[in-house]
């Protein structure tokens, strides 16, 4: 662990997850003054490339909070830990980060009637039922087919594609280490904090709790001088859909 100091910030360096080596490195700091510093000043946990699970960033935060040190903002280059940070409600600093906002059309409403033919199973004749669970996760190793639905309770993390006319429905976050081309349904249905996440895109239908985003993907490639979307993150924010293309950042 790595501690330094810029104008108005404390910006603490993690280069691996080793609980007793953290808290023994906080207890010195703050033995050396380190709760008088941070009264004055922005503090930053900066994570590198670390890519963290739910259960070691809860233990990260744990940690601090038993030091009474707050955590103002998570620096860190991994996309789900990124989502992880967001989804505890502390912003991540992502300087190199294109917000695209502007092209989203937040305003249209999900019906989450089951019974009615939006997002229902009446249009998705393949229901997957996936027993391969986590304590929060949700892991499904294979491309989704058109016509088949993966639903769960919990964040679901998808390692491969969701092809065109296949819809991922979760009542927290998704993930799609591949292409998604077909529909994403976080937070369904009225949990307005759940996030998406995916490797690659091309017309798929983006739905957090009861909204839809609705984006032109050629005008976007055109702001970006990209023929293809990458690393894309949805979150709602102010009663919209707002959409982050997350590019690595430099040292």
């Amino acid at each position: 662990m790595i501690l330094k100091q810029e104008k108005g910030k404390i910006i603490i360096k993690i280069d691996k997850i080793e609980e007793n080596e953290i808290r023994n490195k906080l207890q010195e700091y703050i033995n050396k003054g380190l709760k008088e510093i941070v009264e004055n000043n922005q503090v930053i946990l900066d994570l590198g490339d670390l890519g963290l699970n739910e259960s070691e960033f809860k233990s990260i935060l744990k940690i601090f909070n038993s030091f009474s040190l707050p955590i103002d903002i998570i620096r860190n280059t991994n996309p789900i830990t990124k989502m992880i940070s967001i989804n505890y409600g502390i912003p991540v600093d992502a300087p190199s980060v294109i917000n695209t906002q502007n092209k989203l059309i937040p305003q249209t409403t999900v019906n989450n009637d089951k019974n009615s033919s939006i997002g229902s199973d009446s249009k998705l004749g393949n229901k997957i039922v996936e027993n391969t669970l986590n304590q929060d996760i949700l892991i499904y190793r294979r491309n989704i087919r058109s016509g088949s639905l993966l639903e769960s309770e919990k964040t679901i993390l998808v390692v491969g594609n969701v092809n065109s006319g296949a819809e991922v429905r979760s009542a927290r976050n998704i993930i799609v280490l591949g292409k998604l081309m077909g529909t994403a349904h976080a937070g369904y249905p009225n949990n307005n904090s759940s996030i998406i996440f995916t490797l690659k895109l091309k017309n798929p239908i983006i739905k957090i709790a009861n909204m839809v985003a609705e984006f032109d993907e050629n005008e976007i490639k055109k702001q970006l001088q990209s023929k293809e979307i990458s690393n894309i993150l949805f979150y709602q924010d102010n009663n919209s859909i707002r959409m982050e293309i997350i590019k690595e950042q430099k040292e």
